[in-house]
């Protein structure tokens, strides 16, 4: 009788139960045994366990652990260098091969142990990027255009008696203009976005051509525009000029630049390209974010090219505040001689050729228009004698004489008769010679350079107002 033990083939001795090799055909106590055949090989299945890979249904197991265990190493994400990694399971033993005999209990196999659950690493969460830093909301900047369209509505027509100007509100009843707009009148009107209405000259300062007018009544509602400081002027930076050009052209808007500060005899002039016309003086020069910078004054057309002036708007403030313009510095006194020689040509009440040319038209159309006047007036008792004998309705319309009626074409007399009709017939020829010469005034008037509001005003002073002399 032979057991298999240890993957080894013996014998149990009869006489003293020892286990001897089936090789070996003695046994210590001398008991000697007939030879044996040597055992028929063991089968695939029974080789060394340790020295080969394990057959059979284990092969299968433990190849797709493997494939498991594979898989999870290539796909889990990186884990952190302090983490444990987690460790292969040892193979388990493979079977004991049967032994015949007694069987032998150190020989006997232990039950392979179940494979390990293996899960995969938590991967730590990746990194959050930083916050954006908070950044502070811009300040709103106002457009060019929306500057233009608030300030506009601060800027008014100034009429006083024969001469046309520009003013702006500075403060809710109060309105800055030149001094020479408003030179030998006490009282003045204004024309605004609301209406006209009357206004008294307050303070004025010749030396810097300024001048305070106050507004006894409510102003009605308008903006008004803040004033600026020269300190805060910088050459080439870009301004803007408002005002009624010619007297006539309300909210004309020019663009251009500081070319210059000057000081002249204790006065700061802002000297810019911006088109400053006939009728703009005591405008606003604006900056781009609307304040302002000076205060238009004069602008040289004969002697230079693109050369206006404006008083700076720091002399305006001490007037606003009822005191005077500050006094010039010892600095501001001390002037070169360039200055000094600009100081004539910065006198805002020179008499050029043009201005000459201007004052002498104004002059002749005023005499015209009074001597129609005159004419018409004759016309007028003529006209009244005719309209209540021969008109049975007042002719539609309103105008400064009645007859005026008829250059529209109206007073129609009807069935009145032929008296009636010869009667029309002459005043219609008269008021022909009055538009004739009405026309002729206004075209040499208009060569003269005579601004079409001073024209206006005067046509209104004497009754000769007739939509057809103002074209």
């Amino acid at each position: 009788m032979t057991d298999r033990v240890d993957g080894s083939y013996v014998w149990t001795c009869p006489g003293c139960g020892r286990q001897v090799p089936h090789k070996v055909q003695s046994c210590r106590c001398g008991f000697q045994r007939t030879a044996l055949p040597e055992p028929a090989p063991s089968p695939p299945t029974a080789a060394p366990p340790v020295a080969r890979e394990p057959r059979g249904p284990w092969t299968a197991v433990w190849a797709g652990v493997s494939v498991l265990l594979l898989a999870i190493v290539l796909l889990r994400p990186t884990s952190s260098p302090d983490e444990t990694s987690t460790a292969a399971p040892a193979p388990a033993p493979a079977p004991a091969p049967v032994v015949e005999g007694r069987p032998d209990p150190s020989a006997i196999a232990a039950p392979a142990p179940s494979a390990p659950t293996v899960r995969p690493a938590e991967a730590s969460p990746p990194p959050r990027d930083p916050p954006p830093p908070v950044r502070p909301t811009p300040v709103a900047v106002r457009s060019l255009e929306d500057v233009i369209g608030s300030a506009v509505r601060a800027v008014v027509s100034i009429e006083a008696g024969t001469g046309r100007g520009t003013g702006f509100f500075a403060d809710r009843n109060t309105v800055v203009t030149n001094a020479h707009v408003v030179e030998g009148v006490r009282s003045v009107t204004l024309q605004t976005a609301a209406g006209s209405m009357r206004a008294r000259v307050a303070t004025v300062a010749d030396d810097y051509d300024l001048a305070v007018l106050k507004i006894d009544r409510g102003s009605g509602n308008h903006e008004i525009l803040p004033l600026g400081a020269t300190t805060d002027v910088r050459v080439g930076q870009e301004v803007v000029a408002i005002g009624f050009a010619l007297g006539l052209l309300e909210n004309t808007v020019t663009r251009g630049i500081i070319s210059a500060v000057r000081r002249v005899g204790g006065t700061t002039f802002l000297q810019t390209d911006a088109a400053i016309n006939p009728g703009n003086s005591g405008g606003p020069l604006l900056d781009t974010s609307g304040r302002v910078v000076g205060i238009t004054t004069l602008k040289f057309g004969a002697q230079a090219e693109s050369l206006g002036f404006a008083v700076a708007a720091d002399h305006a403030a001490p007037l606003l505040a009822g005191g005077r313009p500050l006094a010039p510095t010892t600095a501001e006194t001390q002037q070169p001689a360039a200055a000094r020689r600009l100081a004539p040509l910065l006198t805002p009440n020179q008499s050029s050729a043009t201005n000459r040319t201007r004052e002498e038209g104004t002059q002749t159309y005023e005499q015209h228009v009074t001597s129609i006047a005159q004419q018409s007036a004759q016309i007028d008792a003529y006209w009244d004698d005719f309209s209540t004998e021969c008109l049975s309705d007042a002719p539609p319309g309103r105008h400064d004489r009645g007859w005026f009626s008829l250059y529209a074409g109206a007073a129609s007399v009807g069935q009145r008769g032929a008296r009636c009709a010869a009667w029309r017939a002459d005043l219609k020829r008269m008021a022909d010679d009055v538009n004739a010469a009405m026309t002729l005034a206004g075209e040499a008037a208009r060569r003269a350079g005579v601004y079409p509001g001073v024209q206006r005003d005067l046509r209104r002073r004497y009754r000769m107002t007739w939509r057809g002399w103002g074209r």
